[in-house]
């Protein structure tokens, strides 16, 4: 072979080698970048799993009645994944536990829808916030109409309050509360009261004894021995 000839064969050759080494660190490079995306992505499937422990843990305090536990709880939520789906939840839930301790919030009806009370008429009373719209409230307030007839006699009450909003009437409420076959005191309340109460939601209730908040949270949590526990606290 010539000396043109075999210079021209390196050229080729050298030519060949840095393209496959081009495409060789091409290759390297999307491979870091995949590595990173996967190293971002369970970093963050770990700090979602993380946040929601610890939400459903707080919540689950919180329904039991231990609050300040909850609190805690909810406080390194907020501190440690504020980017989280689960900071802005913990931010709702943290306002209603808040509540508990405190003395029981102003409660000025508009009017009542049916029958009336005061909240302190009772040794216990739960108050139901609910709307007439609402497709999971029917069922919340026939469980209530069949606490307060099961609790009566042991100083438990219940009231409900609702805004009447999406433009419910009273007239409309009163027939509709009658339909469900509920008779405890129905109250029309402002929107604003129903900020005072940390209701970001329907339904919701809270447990009040001794004028203040003992409870706060899901109807459907006001459970049997929740209501046991505050009947007995209040008992002489």
């Amino acid at each position: 072979m010539t000396a043109p000839a075999m210079l021209w064969a390196l050229f080729a050759c050298a030519g060949a080698l840095r393209t496959e080494i081009e495409a060789l660190q091409a290759r390297v490079t999307r491979l870091e970048a995949a590595q990173r995306t996967i190293t971002a992505a369970t970093a963050e499937t770990d700090h979602a799993t993380e946040a929601r422990a610890l939400f459903e843990t707080a919540q689950k305090l919180a329904d039991d009645g231990l609050s300040a536990e909850a609190l805690t709880l909810l406080r390194e939520l907020q501190a440690g994944f504020p980017e989280s789906p689960y900071a802005a939840r913990a931010t709702a839930l943290y306002r209603e536990v808040a509540l508990v301790g405190s003395p029981t919030p102003a409660f000025a009806p508009l009017a009542w829808i049916q029958d009336e009370a005061s909240l302190e008429d009772a040794a216990v009373t739960v108050v139901v916030f609910f709307e007439p719209w609402c497709p999971h409230c029917p069922g919340q307030l026939q469980a209530a109409q069949a606490s307060t007839v099961a609790w009566r006699d042991a100083g438990v009450r219940w009231v409900g309050a609702t805004t009447l909003s999406r433009s419910w009437t009273p007239e409309g409420c009163r027939a509709w509360v009658a339909d469900l076959g509920v008779t405890f005191p129905i109250a029309h309340i402002e929107p604003a009261t129903s900020q005072v109460w940390a209701v970001h939601g329907v339904p919701a209730a809270a447990i009040l004894s001794g004028g203040k908040v003992m409870w706060r949270g899901h109807p459907e949590r006001v459970t049997d021995s929740l209501l046991q526990g505050f009947a007995a606290a209040a008992t002489p």
